[in-house]
């Protein structure tokens, strides 16, 4: 029985694979052996879950029978030691009276990160790559990292296919040219990309833009957003239910902090005005008609800005709960655009605003006028909150906006032979 296996760098990776793999076990049974291994999951990951393996989204491939593979544990003094450091590192900034104490911490804490994952990972990686049959399948992300290269190399001596899958819905420069393109090779998605028998697209303008970088056209397939399809959003909203009860007195806001610089794919990172940031969250939260919850970037941010947000005395939401949850439960989601989980809330009916004055940079999605743009904070007090207070439903756009952005971007119907897209990922693996 044919192999396939996907490999999972970090549990925001679980978003993309989970949809592809559950189709496969739907449409094809038990036509393929599926494996899911979880090859390098950063130590702050495995610690903030205590056990990965109860993630929602892991539990569900547990359900559909998918094995689940973990490189060993570290040994437990290392483990505990990584904690202490864990917690003095993300907490420096309680250390400012003796400000030569910081850079000491921070240099044992990545020290100490290096001896927690060391390369056993890599080489586990490359031992399942070596004992897989002839003609197997393995699935990776759009990354060039040298160990998926060397997976890569590994793969094709052994005539394994390799497959490249879109992490998430990423919203390229609208106005990019590849003038503006920052030159750096390691980046690009030619680097990245090139290196894979097969990179699945989501939709004609994802694909336009490769080519524009440089990725040979033959290369690509595209088959739609597995992530945020009908289907799979239908089993999100299974995954994580709403816990909260709903707020009749209060416009219930879902405020997305980002972190300290954006990259549209090679394009240069964009900086996010951290000060502009910090004070429109101060504005919200003071609003007595506003229910404010914060959720930090899925990556971290940095000390600064974790400074600056505990001053202000917000509960901040971390890892309590996952992102779809707060997105169900709230009324409008506001940001700076550089995620793609604001695809998730438009998905939804929510109101999204967008405030380009933390990277005022042109996305795609902009020219189908939505979400909403606002501009400045004072265009966002004086006009956006007033609206949305009286009408926690109000949208500037309307639904024949929403759903040509969904049509191109998520389930690119570009043929009059329309299939469900998860349909379409699982005849893609099937006729390789």
């Amino acid at each position: 029985m044919r192999q396939i296996v996907f490999f999972v760098r970090h549990t925001n990776d679980l978003d993309h694979i989970s949809p592809v793999v559950s189709s496969l076990r739907h449409y094809h049974g038990n036509n393929f052996v599926l494996r899911v291994v979880l090859s390098r999951l950063r130590p702050n990951e495995v610690l903030a879950s205590q056990s990965t393996k109860s993630d929602p989204r892991l539990l569900y491939l547990s359900r559909k029978g998918i094995e689940l593979e973990y490189p060993a544990r570290p040994r437990f003094l290392l483990s505990l030691l990584f904690r202490c450091f864990h917690v003095t590192h993300k907490r420096s900034n309680l250390f400012n009276a003796y400000v030569v104490f910081r850079p000491i911490i921070i240099v044992l804490y990545k020290a100490l990160h290096l001896a927690y994952l060391g390369s056993q990972p890599d080489r586990y990686c490359l031992n399942i790559v070596e004992s897989m049959p002839i003609n197997s399948i393995i699935v990776m992300d759009h990354s060039g990292s040298n160990l998926y290269r060397r997976m890569a190399k590994l793969a094709e001596n052994r005539k394994i296919t390799t497959v490249s899958l879109p992490h998430g819905l990423t919203m390229f420069n609208a106005s990019f040219t590849p003038e503006e393109n920052n030159n750096d090779s390691a980046h690009s998605v030619e680097h990245n990309c090139s290196i894979y028998d097969y990179v699945i697209v989501p939709n004609e303008f994802h694909r336009r833009q490769y080519i524009t970088e440089g990725l040979e056209n033959a290369r690509m397939v595209t088959l739609g957003s597995a992530r945020f399809c009908n289907e799979w959003m239908q089993t999100v909203q299974e995954l994580y239910p709403n816990p909260f009860a709903a707020n009749k007195s209060k416009l219930r806001v879902l405020f997305l902090f980002e972190k300290y610089g954006v990259t549209y794919d090679g394009i240069r990172p964009q900086e996010t005005d951290i000060g502009q940031q910090i004070s429109t969250i101060s504005l919200l939260n003071q609003d007595p008609d506003i229910e404010l919850m914060v959720k930090i970037n899925t990556r971290g941010i940095t000390n600064d800005q974790s400074e600056k947000l505990s001053k202000l005395k917000i509960p901040l939401i971390d890892q309590d709960y996952a992102t779809p949850t707060l997105i169900s439960c709230s009324d409008v989601i506001i940001c700076g655009g550089g995620t793609s989980v604001i695809v998730d809330a438009i998905v939804r009916g929510k109101t999204v605003v967008v405030l380009t004055y933390f990277h005022p940079v042109k996305l795609a999605y902009h020219d189908y006028n939505i979400p909403w743009i606002v501009k400045s904070e004072k265009e966002l007090k004086t006009e956006v909150l007033p609206l949305l207070k009286n009408d926690r439903c109000f949208q500037p756009y309307d639904q024949d906006q929403v759903d040509k952005f969904l049509s191109d971007f998520v389930d690119s119907r570009n043929t009059n032979n329309y299939q469900p897209v998860l349909k379409r990922y699982a005849e893609f693996f099937e006729n390789l």
